[in-house]
């Protein structure tokens, strides 16, 4: 296995760890709905970056479908999801407002 098949596999593992571990019980329909709604538009717009060739993934995950589809499906699909549903979900909703562009600027290094 090649370091960049063995990063995908890791980051499918740590996806996988991070939702079972850090969605509680009680948000789990906001999580599950926040997870679609991400990789719809995500879906979308990864497709129209990879067709305008503005972005080249090294590694495809699935050869197959190489062709019809040439983003990357863990990033799209699983990686960029759960980092919103994370971020969402523990987002200080009744905080400051200082508070919360901290919050931002903490988790993504510029605000939203």
């Amino acid at each position: 296995m090649t370091l960049e098949r063995s990063i995908l596999v890791s980051s499918w593992i740590i996806s996988i760890i991070l939702l079972k571990v850090f969605v509680p019980k009680k948000k789990k329909r906001e999580a599950w709905l926040i997870f679609l709604f991400m990789q719809t538009f995500n879906w979308y717009f990864g497709l129209v970056v990879v067709e305008f060739e503005l972005i080249k993934y090294p590694v495809v995950l699935f050869e197959a479908a190489e062709k019809a589809n040439r983003t990357s499906f863990l990033f799209e699909f699983m990686a960029f999801p759960v980092l919103c549903v994370m971020f969402t979900l523990y987002l200080p909703k009744r905080k400051p407002w200082h508070r919360r562009v901290l919050h931002r600027i903490h988790r993504f290094d510029y605000p939203l």
